[in-house]
């Protein structure tokens, strides 16, 4: 089959024959944490809105559960700010800058 051209109709349906669940490298839940919010990104478009304070800044995606499960219901739109308040990140990042004597 070599130098035989498909169709493009035909080319078409064998590329969705391996999207996703059907691709030999589909890792399911064991994915990684870029690849997985390259998948919710691909499956939920760009966030907009954050759902807690409404702002339109930096906004992203973020998990809800904090299991990282391939599960599009397990997901938020947060801004950077309210994401870093609910992973307790920001809470984190003030200890650490009065260890320091940063306060």
């Amino acid at each position: 089959m070599i130098g035989h051209k498909q169709k493009q109709k035909t080319r078409i349906k064998i590329g969705l024959s391996k999207k996703f669940e059907k691709n030999y490298n589909w890792k399911g839940d064991k994915v990684g944490y870029s690849a997985l919010h390259k998948w919710v990104y691909k499956k939920l478009g760009k966030a907009i809105l954050c759902s807690w304070c409404f702002s339109s800044k930096n906004v992203e995606w973020a998990n809800i559960s904090e299991n990282y499960k391939r599960d599009i219901n397990d997901w938020i739109q947060l801004c950077r700010r309210c994401h870093m308040i609910k992973d307790k990140r920001l809470e984190n990042l003030k200890k650490y800058c009065y260890t320091l004597g940063h306060h």
